[in-house]
């Protein structure tokens, strides 16, 4: 649009000599203008460039791993040299690799790096009691943190007969699960489901996932010192891939 902005400008201005010195002048003034806007700060504290961090632990497997998304190819974190090597990237076909059960995260740019285990801020316990031809599972949740939610994932081909908590087949594992937003921190959640006796074995590879919206105590902060917060904006998140053992009520 500049090119024909200066030539109405200058145009509308009489004589030759002032057309061609307005004319350069302006130029010179875009030309600046476009130099400054090349050289300023993609982003500033007042418009910051959001990114995602998320921490996965999957307990029955043993491992734990941190990813970082975003829209901008570099990684920028924190850390020591010997910390940034340990990192890579990955595709978004590399980022199924992840646990099935886990929802692949989705952006250009993805980096994953193997973590040291962080416990969950949960207690979990479940039980099992047989009763005529039908097995009933328990499940407890409570809490150690706010705003936590929890989602059970029944073993493969397990839907249950009945259930406190609606759920549905969903997921890569296309596994019955059902979810629960906000547990209260007083009571915790008692999940309680019927499967039929025949499938009573199968209930000790039922999954309990634990959702947050920060990896670590209360009192840490929110967002980890390693990513850096000066033109960034992080959403961070944790999940928790946890199997509780089965105990028999009774015993």
């Amino acid at each position: 649009m500049a090119p024909p902005i200066v030539a109405a400008t200058a145009g509308a201005i009489r004589g030759r000599l002032l057309q061609t010195a307005i004319g350069a002048s302006l130029l010179l003034a875009i030309a600046v203008s476009m130099t400054f806007a090349y050289r300023a700060d993609a982003y500033t504290p007042e418009r910051p460039l959001r990114r995602l961090a998320r921490y996965v632990h999957d307990v029955p497997v043993g491992q734990s791993t941190w990813e970082v998304t975003g829209n901008e190819p570099g990684l920028d974190l924190s850390l020591s040299a010997a910390e940034a090597a340990k990192w890579r990237q990955v595709s978004r076909e590399d980022a199924r690799s992840m646990s099935p059960l886990i929802t692949p995260l989705n952006s250009p740019f993805m980096f994953r790096s193997e973590a040291p285990p962080i416990e969950a801020p949960v207690d979990v316990a479940a039980s099992i009691t047989s009763r005529g031809g039908e097995t009933d599972l328990e499940i407890t949740i409570v809490p150690r943190q706010e705003s936590l939610a929890a989602t059970i994932v029944m073993p493969p081909g397990v839907e249950p007969l009945r259930a406190n908590l609606a759920g549905r087949r969903v997921g890569m594992a296309n596994r019955w699960r059902a979810t629960f937003a906000a547990i209260p921190m007083t009571s915790g959640i008692a999940f309680r489901a019927t499967v039929p006796a025949a499938l009573a074995p199968k209930l000790s590879e039922t999954v309990v996932i634990v959702n947050a919206d920060r990896v670590g105590t209360p009192d840490q902060p929110r967002v980890p010192a390693w990513l850096p917060q000066t033109h960034t904006e992080w959403t961070v998140l944790g999940r928790w891939i946890l199997q509780p053992p089965m105990r028999s009520a009774g015993g």
